[in-house]
């Protein structure tokens, strides 16, 4: 059980849970990210079961799910959506990883990623909550929450590039230029830098 002094929602239902008690961890806690979110998954490693809304999964990736467990979900998504450029920030399901973040008390993966969903690249906040076993060894719950955050970076990136730029030349100022440079530099050892007036 879960002990909450309060909890308010203001989703699309508009649910408000405003009474101290007690609530029963598995079916209020799962209602209450649901709404939170836009794609959410629960693995139950103890009973081999995978729960999600096939619907809300449709319509995030615009494709029916093709995976019955973890292991497909992710080899799903970083070879039929996921953004070349993005591959490394998934590369984290591999069983060392996993226990070393649980022997570190580390249990939620946060990141954020773009796929190509029909054409299009939208960005996405990925979650990722495990919940030990009573050994604390090895996860027996993990909850995958997955957000359509496209708006929010692309006014992110908006911001970025408006920072870059001088604001009469519209030419790169001096700060992000100098960035520019040592990275080039990082990257192949040499090159030539050329001011035109």
């Amino acid at each position: 059980e879960i002990k909450y002094a309060s909890v308010h929602n203001s989703g699309v239902k508009k649910r408000v849970i405003n009474k101290a008690g007690y609530i029963d961890k598995d079916e209020y806690y799962r209602t209450i990210i649901e709404q939170l979110c836009d794609v959410l998954m629960e693995i139950d490693i103890d009973n081999n079961e995978m729960k999600y809304d096939e619907v809300k999964y449709r319509q995030f990736f615009g494709e029916a799910p093709k995976f019955n467990n973890m292991d497909e979900l992710f080899w799903h998504v970083c070879n039929d959506f996921l953004d070349k450029q993005d591959a490394e920030k998934l590369d984290l399901f591999r069983q060392v990883d996993v226990d070393k973040r649980l022997k570190n008390n580390d249990f939620i993966f946060d990141t954020e990623f773009r796929i190509n969903k029909q054409g299009e690249a939208i960005w996405v906040h990925l979650r990722i909550v495990f919940i030990p076993d009573a050994d604390m060894i090895s996860p027996s719950k993990i909850f995958i929450l997955m957000d359509d955050i496209t708006f929010e970076m692309n006014e992110k990136m908006q911001n970025l590039e408006y920072a870059r730029r001088d604001s009469l030349t519209q030419l790169w100022n001096r700060r992000y230029t100098e960035e520019l440079i040592s990275s080039m530099i990082k990257d192949n050892g040499k090159g030539i830098f050329m001011i035109v007036d």
